[in-house]
């Protein structure tokens, strides 16, 4: 999951200037491991704690991580990588 990081900054940077939006789901044990995750992966894009089992792992059925989700403008999925 971690090792994608660095290819997530580089998307990141390329669209900072069109609308597109990195989200990340973190799995940590605890927001504040979360945050510290972030600020040590340089992730300066919007992260939320989600927990092991939370919600977003719930209700968007992830089985595994890293998965990949692309949503289009209305927040439909337009792609998924599992």
């Amino acid at each position: 999951c971690m090792a994608q990081v660095p290819a997530e900054r580089r998307l990141v940077d390329k669209y900072r200037d069109r609308p597109f939006v990195m989200l990340g789901v973190c799995n940590d044990e605890s927001a504040e491991q979360a945050r510290t995750t972030a600020a040590e992966h340089k992730m300066d894009w919007p992260c939320f704690h989600d927990g092991s089992g939370g919600p977003a792992e719930r209700d968007w059925n992830i089985l595994g991580w890293p998965t990949l989700y692309l949503l289009d403008h209305q927040g439909r999925i337009a792609a998924a990588s599992r």
